[in-house]
């Protein structure tokens, strides 16, 4: 199967992690969260990722656009997994929440 889209569940450092190794290598990534709050400081975490990698040379500054375009954000489970071929769990380790 081809991968054309990922969905990350769950917005934190290691969702947003995962999201930006996903967009380098040209996968469009839906990252979904309970609330907007989390999603709003994820959009901020993956920007400063990526500083943090052209700083040291991890991105040509120039495609960082390019990459932060292909993540969308959402609190919709429905919208997340919509059409995905790969879904990245990144939420608590929490029993109640992955059960």
């Amino acid at each position: 199967m081809e991968i054309k889209k990922v969905a990350c569940l769950g917005s934190g450092v290691i969702g947003a992690s995962w999201a930006v190794g996903f967009v380098q290598h040209g996968f469009p990534t839906v990252m979904y969260d309970v609330d907007q709050k989390f999603l709003d400081a994820a959009k901020e975490n993956i920007h400063g990722m990526f500083e943090n990698l052209a700083k040291y040379g991890g991105i040509d500054p120039a495609r960082i656009p390019a990459c932060e375009a292909l993540i969308s954000y959402t609190t919709s489970m429905e919208e997340a997994v919509k059409d995905v071929q790969l879904i990245q769990e990144n939420v608590p380790e929490n029993y109640e929440i992955k059960w």
